[in-house]
Order: C-alpha cells, then structure tokens, then sequence
C-alpha cells in the first residue's frame, strides 16, 4: 500500500536515487505545497519503495513491492519525469532517456 507520509524511514539501499531523494527530503520535508513523499509497505508492513514528487517530478527508491501498484501510481500521478534505478525502470517498464 502507498501512503503520504511525514517522515520517511530508512531503507536498506545505499544507491544514487536513495540519496537524491533523502537530500530532497530533507530540504523540503516541511513544504507540502512544493514537495510530496510516499512510502510504500508490503503485507507484512515492511517498506518496498520511497517516493517523491517535487515539480511533477518523480523520484522511486524501490526494494522490491507491489509492482502493480507503483505502475497504477505512476499512471495515476502522471509525472513529466520518474528517476530511479535501471533496474526498477525496466520492472515498471518506463521510458528510458
């Protein structure tokens, strides 16, 4: 389930997008008219993706989860741009540019 979240937890992924979107999450976590942040949580409540949305772009730092539902999310949000991972990018088969 992807929920709106205040605070972003740690996630065990050390990589360029995690950074990227912690940076960003710092800097804007207490302006929620230009920045949004979700987390995403399996069945078991265990955290599978963070997400952002700043500018109507998005960043996905995802470990896995419910690919169904970050497609369904992304369609829903309709970002100008995603930035993630290589491989979360061919799993949720986006544009790669």
């Amino acid at each position: 389930m992807i929920t709106l979240s205040n605070n972003l937890p740690d996630i065990n992924i050390k990589s360029v997008v995690y950074v990227k979107l912690m940076c960003l999450y710092a800097a804007y976590r207490e302006y929620d008219k230009i920045a949004l942040f979700w987390v995403q949580r399996d069945d078991s409540d265990n955290i599978t993706a963070l997400i952002s949305l700043i500018d109507n772009n998005m960043i996905i730092c995802r470990d896995g989860g419910d690919e169904a539902e970050l497609r369904c999310f992304i369609k829903a949000i309709s970002p100008t741009t995603v930035f993630t991972d290589l491989d979360t990018a061919n799993v949720l088969g986006l544009k790669i540019v």
